[in-house]
């Protein structure tokens, strides 16, 4: 996988778990400034590449003349869902069919941000882990366990009989500064984020123990879900 721009890359080199296999580079001179950053630098294939090449290799204008390729971020399946299901932290995150990837990897950085680990994805008709929402996480992804599974629902149904209380965000939920999530803030949760555009799904609605919404005092009636993800995050960790 290619990662480019000056920050993205930077922000990987700064995360001991990336394994970063090529540096590619417009100009040599950033190389004393990237080896500030990670010794190791030192000891990666460096290439230096032309402008066609770059856009060649990141199809954009934007890579600021600095590329890195990359393992691929591992994800996880239901196997591994149902092997390690006793060893989740506190709260999981289930992302319910969102489909930017730059709003994927900004809720991963919430999360990463509010120290919880555990994100559940579905498989198909969903964004996916792609430079993108590497770039939004600022590397965040390699920090956390990601899990990719088949059906949402019963992956509810699973974390329900481990104790887990579900709670979705919705427009048509309780207040999320109610009292009546007070009693919560210590429990296990499963916190749902629905899409952009249709929220979380009916069926995923049905098998929500509780609904909540973010309070507006403004002229719109809802935020971007990454925004969301970190005041709901906020609420409950």
């Amino acid at each position: 996988m290619i990662i480019f721009g000056q920050h993205p890359v930077k922000d990987l080199l700064l995360n001991s778990s990336v394994r970063v296999k090529r540096i590619y580079v417009k100009n040599k001179s950033i190389l004393d400034e990237l080896v500030k950053i990670n010794k190791s630098i030192q000891n990666i294939d460096l290439l230096k590449i032309s402008e066609k090449d770059f856009y060649d290799l990141t199809k954009s204008n934007s890579h600021q003349g600095l590329a890195a390729e990359i393992d691929t971020p591992k994800l996880y399946g239901y196997s591994d869902f149902k092997k390690n299901i006793d060893k989740f932290g506190r709260i999981i995150v289930v992302i319910d069919h969102i489909n930017d990837p730059h709003n994927l990897g900004a809720i991963i950085r919430s999360c990463v941000f509010f120290n919880i680990d555990t994100i559940i994805i579905p498989k198909n008709r969903t964004a996916s882990i792609t430079p993108g929402a590497i770039k939004s996480s600022a590397g965040a992804i390699f920090k956390s366990t990601i899990y990719e599974v088949p059906n949402l629902k019963n992956i509810l149904i699973e974390l329900k009989k481990m104790d887990y209380w579900v709670i979705g965000a919705d427009i048509h939920g309780e207040n999320i500064n109610s009292a009546i999530f007070d009693q919560y803030t210590d429990a296990k949760l499963v916190i749902v984020l629905g899409s952009e555009n249709k929220g979380i799904s009916k069926i995923i609605k049905k098998n929500c123990d509780l609904i909540a919404r973010i309070n507006n005092s403004g002229k719109t009636d809802s935020l971007n879900v990454s925004v969301a993800s970190g005041i709901f995050l906020n609420r409950f960790s």
